[in-house]
């Protein structure tokens, strides 16, 4: 998880963080009955998807940025 947080602050790259919340749903998935991991999961793909959130709202707001002088 940290390293995916990583990936996508740095890089930038979204497809790689929705790549990992992908995987992580697919692990919620086949392990259902366990609720520990389901949660464990979520959590992870909420945290994940509210940074991928901010970091493409911030390279928007470059881009718009740059494009404006």
């Amino acid at each position: 998880m940290l390293i995916a947080l990583r990936v996508v602050m740095a890089r930038r790259d979204l497809a790689y963080g929705f790549v990992v919340m992908w995987a992580l749903i697919g692990i919620a998935v086949n392990h259902g009955a366990n609720q520990a991991i389901v949660a464990v999961t979520m959590i992870s793909v909420t945290i994940l998807a509210i940074i991928s959130a901010i970091v493409t709202l911030l390279k928007v707001r470059h881009i718009n940025k740059v494009a404006s002088f």
